[in-house]
């Protein structure tokens, strides 16, 4: 503010009177004033400088030396936030809430303190003590934890070690998803088809574990599940939806749309569209988060197995035998029925012959099968499995048997949809007896019927599931109601009947014990497996639609990591794709054939399925640009198995261009012939069958085709490079069958002479074989390396490399066997020169195979040969010749293979990853130190080394702590 100047606040008297006596008070205040304006200009500066934020540009960097943070010059504005975060984690030295803020700063990891005073791999996971009571339970297995204790430090006095969970993988949200329809299982019956309404969360149908995206910053404090990128386990989502159906009953209105880890704002939605074409959210209340088996329908409806309805007034006495068939176990029996038996009758020697069939194979649950129940159901009888079925049940005539069908269990037999409870423990059991006076369970059944129970039920002695459901038989009249081991079973009236409930007097429903007990139908999530069913009962969805939170190591195929979108032209013609309708892939295709840009960009919007066309003709210098949109992952679909181009013919001035960038696709790339240019960033090209990621078309349309091939950041399905020539480029890729296991398969094959091979930091699963030029960089070969070319390997690790030249005679059959040396040659014993180079297991520094610069057999017919391994070779004169000795050459064997996460088939996180359990050839032998293969850009000993040694700084002395990583 501005200050009056003093003068001017002495009293007038003095002022008048200093003017007449040549104003010297006048000049001692302006002497004051001056001291003034300096002590106060002192203070303001003394008040900025005190602060990280205000002082003085300069002092930065000499506070920040201080503190150990050393600073570029010249020091710039943005300099003091990170100065200052190093002086609020000095500050807060040794304390708890200070650790994950300043590891998370330091590594990129998420960490979450332990409030136990025991070590981390034995704190009980109570909800109430670790870390909060403010989110659900952290299952001890619900990452997977593998504790290890790389970066924990012991107290020096003996006391309990602090602990540290930490979360390594980053986590990815993806928007507006179209899942895969899930087709019913082998051995589904046709007539419950309708009922399966079954998706994968994942636009491929595969597998994929749910992950919470962390959208909320951490605090200093115990850190909300929001905050954290944990993984979405079944018992985590339960105990969430739990917790928001506690605090927001089913029949209170205006509750939010979001629980702690499910809703729009949270990552994790399920959304459907109706017959109208109208979309809508799941609510939480109406997601039920439970494991999804093979045979599961949402709760409550059960499939039961009716047979048809035979007319048994003019049977004869007969003895017939049948074959059951229940999920995964098959039983014979033999039925004998007397004359005219009534349809009870029918029943209890159903059930006699199950009791006594024979297992011919038990699989999962064999009691389930001879200890099914027999009821009458109408005019027909109702099979209902023991407890643990897996699968439906069947009955066939036995193998060369006649068909005999008295009871028509084979010919006429159908389902009907009962109702299951979720397993009764003691706490819902409780809940029947326990309920307040005039209490109605109210539910429907798949037809639409309603029924209620008057609640509370009259315990005769302890609760049990059976006595329970004798009470609930008395309360539901007209129904069957039974115990299946710990659920209850009530099957509705059949055709004619209707419960014969008298009529109720208006009472409290019990909407959340009827929800509890799985007799309310909703919308099922497994997030385990990324798996979601609509209830069997009503409509199903016209379509749906999923946000969901994966993770991923770092930036590897199509995802929504941070990546640098490829640059096109300004006059490239833009066209935006919808995954349906007039501006789809088949229905904008036309305008680009008929315009014919030079450029064109075709953007999918969203992370939806495209269908594609089936075939592309690019002309000379024309370029086709797919790119996904930023934080948008689109999965391209091609019909067919593979996307047919076709480039111009032979000798054109330039090549067509297919470009893409950012994708999902599912199929391949197949030539149809002529000169193309296909290039590939952060693409995931996921193939299954006989289709590969990239070869020729079956049926070749243009000339020979001449490919420039390259990926970059890319998921590649296997290569077949048969019948192609020019070049292909790979680099920080994973090639190899991303379907199924990689042992025994093929990766890359088929390279002939005129297909030269270039890989860098690249993951090969499987088999490569290469006729013509290799050059390989930091590449990891997990399968063997078959090569008669050029070979040139830097820092790599090769499984089995045989190499065997072929000049002027057949190829050397490659070798099975499991060699007992690291590294062997064998030369022709004629005329002395090479046959093959064999390295098995072992880590290549530099090494280069060159046919022309060495003596290789050329022998018009394979003759004897000599077989010498390198380890203690002291043949005279063979160093000279070797070509594993030459100048330059340098590799080592390893005793072990690679060693991978194990059960992480893709897309899981640690597919392709490898352990720390490696040796540091793989871990650190690449060029640049790091990890050999497709993840050397990830660093993980990089970080490990920054988070242990922010750890540490951020310990008092003497104090310890430990860590386990939970992925």
């Amino acid at each position: 503010m501005t200050r009056d100047p003093i003068f001017d606040l002495l009293p007038a008297v003095f002022r008048q009177a200093d003017i007449g006596q040549g104003d010297p008070l006048r000049a001692l205040t302006d002497i004051l004033q001056t001291i003034d304006h300096d002590l106060h200009v002192g203070v303001d500066e003394l008040y900025d400088a005190w602060f990280i934020q205000t002082c003085p540009l300069d002092w930065v960097a000499m506070i920040g030396g201080l503190v150990g943070v050393s600073l570029p010059t010249p020091v710039r504005p943005e300099h003091r936030a990170l100065v200052a975060d190093t002086l609020a984690a000095r500050r807060r030295k040794g304390l708890a809430a200070a650790l994950p803020i300043l590891l998370r700063g330091a590594s990129g990891w998420y960490v979450l303190p332990l409030t136990t005073g025991e070590p981390v791999d034995q704190a009980a996971p109570n909800p109430l003590v670790v870390p909060s009571a403010t989110w659900p339970l952290l299952t001890s297995d619900a990452d997977g934890a593998q504790p290890s204790k790389s970066a924990s430090i012991s107290p020096l006095d003996g006391s309990p070690a602090a602990g540290l969970w930490v979360w390594r993988l980053p986590v990815f949200g993806l928007e507006g998803v179209t899942p895969a329809p899930v087709a019913p299982p082998a051995g589904w019956p046709s007539s419950w088809a309708g009922w399966f309404r079954r998706y994968w969360l994942n636009p491929l149908g595969l597998s994929t574990p749910l992950w919470n995206r962390a959208s909320t910053t951490l605090p200093l404090g115990p850190a909300p599940i929001t905050a954290l990128p944990v993984r979405t386990s079944l018992d985590l989502l339960t105990r969430d939806l739990a917790r928001h159906r506690r605090d927001w009953p089913i029949a209170a209105p205006g509750g939010p749309t979001d629980s702690r880890l499910y809703g729009p704002q949270r990552g994790l939605l399920l959304s459907q569209q109706d017959a109208a074409g109208t979309w809508s959210d799941v609510p939480p209340l109406g997601v039920r988060a439970m494991k999804l088996g093979p045979f599961d329908l949402p709760p409550p409806d059960y499939p039961v197995f009716l047979s048809g309805a035979p007319d048994l007034t003019t049977l004869k006495a007969v003895t017939f035998p049948l074959q059951a068939t229940l999920g995964d176990t098959i039983a014979t029996l033999e039925v004998s029925l007397g004359d005219a038996p009534s349809l009870q009758d029918a029943a209890s020697a159903l059930q006699s012959a199950l009791a006594k069939a024979t297992v011919t194979q038990p699989g999962t649950a064999p009691q389930a099968l001879t200890g099914a129940t027999v009821l009458t159901w109408g005019t027909r009888l109702a099979v209902v499995p023991g407890d643990g079925a897996t699968g439906p049940l069947a009955f066939a005539p036995p193998k060369g048997a006649k068909v005999v069908d008295p009871l028509m269990l084979i010919n006429g037999a159908t389902a009907v949809r009962a109702m299951r409870t979720a397993p009764l423990g003691a706490d819902l059991l409780a809940r029947f007896y326990s309920a307040a006076p005039a209490s109605l369970l109210q539910f429907t059944d798949a037809d639409g019927r309603a029924y209620a129970a008057r609640l509370p039920l009259v315990a005769d002695g302890a609760p049990t599931v059976v006595t329970t459901a004798a009470a609930l038989q008395a309360a539901l009249p007209g129904t069957t109601v039974m115990a299946i081991g710990e659920r209850i079973l009530i099957l509705p009236p059949p055709p004619g009947g209707k419960p014969s409930n008298s009529p109720l007097p208006a009472a409290a429903p019990m909407a959340a014990l009827a929800w509890d007990l799985g007799l309310t139908r909703g919308v099922v999530l497994d997030p385990d497996v990324g798996a979601c069913a609509w209830p069997a009962a009503g409509a199903a969805p016209q379509a749906v639609s999923a946000d969901y939170g994966y993770a991923a190591p770092m930036g590897l195929g199509g995802g929504l990591y941070p990546r640098t979108p490829q640059s096109h032209p300004d006059t490239a013609i833009p066209y935006p794709v919808a995954p349906t309708g007039p501006a789809s892939f088949p229905g904008v295709m036309p305008n680009w054939i008929r315009t014919k840009p030079k450029w064109a960009v075709f953007t999918p919007v969203g992370s939806g399925t495209f269908p594609m066309v089936a075939d592309l003709v690019l002309a000379a210098g024309q370029t086709l640009m797919i790119q996904a949109g930023a934080q948008q992952r689109p999965m391209i679909a091609t019909d067919g198995g593979a996307l047919a181009v076709t480039g111009p013919a032979t000798g054109a001035t330039a090549p067509g261009v297919l470009r893409l960038d950012g994708l999902l696709w599912r199929g391949g790339l197949a030539v149809s012939g002529g000169v193309l240019a296909l290039t590939l960033t952060d693409v995931t090209l996921y193939a299954t069958g006989k289709t590969p990621a990239l070869g020729l078309a079956t049926t070749p349309s243009g000339s020979p085709p001449q490919v420039a091939f390259s990926a970059e950041r890319c998921m590649l399905a296997p290569i077949d490079g048969t019948g192609l020539s020019g070049t292909l480029n790979l680099a920080d890729s994973i090639i190899g069958p991303l379907s199924a296991p990689y042992l025994g398969a093929d990766a890359l094959t088929g390279c002939a002479p005129g297909l030269a091979v270039t890989l860098a930091r690249t993951t090969v699963l499987g088999a490569t074989s290469a006729a013509g030029g290799l050059a390989a960089t930091d590449t990891l070969f997990v399968g063997p390396l078959f090569a008669a070319g050029q070979v040139t390997l830097d820092h790599c690790y090769v499984a089995d490399l045989q190499w065997t030249p072929v000049v002027g005679k057949t190829p050397v059959t490659p070798a099975t066997d499991t060699p007992a040396v690291p590294a062997r040659v064998e030369y022709c014993t004629a005329c002395g020169g090479v046959r093959a180079v064999r390295l098995w297991r072992c880590h290549v520094v530099s090494l280069t195979l060159d046919p022309a610069a060495m003596k290789v057999c050329a022998c018009a017919k394979p003759g004897p040969s000599e077989t010498r391994a390198c380890a203690g070779c002291a043949v005279s004169g063979c160093a000279d010749a070797c070509p594993l000795k030459a100048t330059g050459a340098a590799w080592e064997g390893l005793a072990d293979p690679p060693n991978f996460y194990p059960d992480s088939p893709y897309p899981d996180a640690d597919f392709a990853r490898l352990t720390d359990a490696n040796p540091p050839q793989i871990l650190t032998g690449a060029t640049d130190q790091g990890e050999i293969g497709a993840f050397n850009a990830a660093q993980a000993q990089a970080r490990s080394r920054e988070f242990d040694a922010a750890l540490r700084g951020a310990l008092l002395f003497g104090a310890g702590v430990d860590v386990t990583f939970l992925n």
